[in-house]
């Protein structure tokens, strides 16, 4: 018996040292970056618009394209060699066409490399800019380096900062070991921090190897870069509607000044006050959301129904949840106990209603209004009443 109990006993332990094991915690966020991937060189807009992605302590920016990347089921290739570099998005570039902005096409500036030939001679090889018709094009629906130009690639600024290697290359020893390259010119993205609320740009670079994406490699390459203006709010702020689309857009005036920004964003080289004013626009849209307009409704009849009740039809209106139904026994549609005055109001779906039996009738008449509605984010917004109808009532 005494072994029995200590078996029984030893089991028990042992459950309990099961139960009580702590499991090991996941990680927390710190926080939350903006990330968007441009492609804006090549006239395409962006492959992703701004969005949030959780970040962890010790994140890099190779982390957060990474995760998007994961999370939203998207195929990329990259390479690990001397660090972590994103080399090509699948399926980025479905037309496989370039739309080069005038503002990259009429760069004057050149670029040169030196090389050795197999006639054992120096060679010059000049690159210029690329244009909409004259560029290296792309041999599938990938986007990545060496696609319509050879200096062309994907790079990335962290709040409007470029991470350069500070690498020197020379261009001139015919060593291609030397030459520049989006690889080598830029750290690594797994050697760059991230933040909370930090925003991320990953770009598409055809010329300048980021020189036409606003990042200043002259002295790699000799060529000056494109002054573009710093998105780096209005890409925060679209990012902090798109985490709620679909509860702010229902606000006609957030919703416009969202696809004015947006249209904004895709634009490759906008005024900096232009997009300072959508910064405003957009942020004074979202402290003031104005509810969207309901139609009025209009009866098209209410007649007497047996046992002293009202059967009201109004006519079907697009885009509304439904209908208020305000009735009673007296023209002004108010309670007065003093005097029997009764009136009910109700909400229903559907645009032909039926009232309860109306008691205290003075005249043999009862009356009726009605309005339109709809429901916005959990609140009731509301359409203009109509006149109130008259409706004579029988024994």
């Amino acid at each position: 018996m005494k072994k029995v109990l200590s078996i029984i006993t030893t089991i028990m332990l042992a459950v309990a040292l099961i139960v009580v094991t702590p499991q090991k915690a996941e990680a927390a966020t710190i926080g939350k970056v903006t990330l968007s991937i441009e492609k804006l060189t090549i006239g395409q807009g962006l492959f992703s618009q701004p969005c949030q992605v959780n970040i962890y302590a010790g994140d890099t920016v190779r982390n957060v394209i990474d995760r998007y990347m994961n999370d939203n089921s998207y195929n990329y290739y990259y390479s690990n060699s001397n660090g972590w570099y994103l080399t090509a998005v699948l399926d980025a570039d479905k037309s496989r066409a370039a739309y080069i902005p005038n503002d990259i096409a009429n760069i004057s500036e050149i670029f040169q490399l030196t090389y050795y030939g197999d006639d054992k001679l120096t060679h010059v090889r000049t690159y210029k800019a690329p244009s909409s018709n004259n560029n290296l094009g792309n041999k599938d629906t990938s986007l990545g380096e060496g696609d319509y130009g050879k200096m062309s690639g994907w790079v990335f600024t962290v709040n409007n900062k470029a991470y350069l290697s500070d690498k020197i290359f020379n261009t001139k020893d015919g060593n291609p070991a030397t030459d520049p390259s989006v690889r080598n010119l830029y750290t690594s993205a797994d050697k760059v921090s991230v933040k909370n609320g930090d925003v991320i740009r990953v770009m598409f670079t055809v010329f300048g190897y980021g020189a036409d994406v606003g990042i200043d490699t002259f002295d790699n390459t000799g060529i000056s870069k494109i002054a573009l203006p710093d998105k780096t709010e209005l890409l925060r702020t679209v990012a902090d509607v798109n985490v709620k689309k679909s509860y702010w857009t229902v606000y006609p005036n957030v919703k416009a000044a969202y696809d004015s920004a947006l249209n904004v964003i895709n634009s490759y080289n906008p005024l900096q006050s232009v997009v300072d004013n959508e910064i405003t626009k957009l942020k004074n849209a979202i402290k003031a959301p104005q509810n969207p307009p309901v139609a009025a409704a209009k009866i098209i009849s209410a007649k007497n129904a047996k046992g002293k009740k009202l059967k009201i039809t109004v006519s079907k209106i697009s885009g509304v949840t439904g209908f208020q139904f305000k009735y009673g026994n007296n023209k002004k549609l108010k309670n007065k106990k003093k005097k029997k005055w009764k009136t009910v109001s109700v909400r229903t779906t559907k645009n032909v209603y039926t009232t309860k039996k109306i008691k205290n009738i003075k005249k043999k008449k009862a009356y009726v209004k009605v309005r339109a509605y709809k429901k916005v984010n959990g609140k009731y917004v509301y359409g203009k009443w109509t006149g109130v109808k008259t409706v004579k009532m029988k024994k």
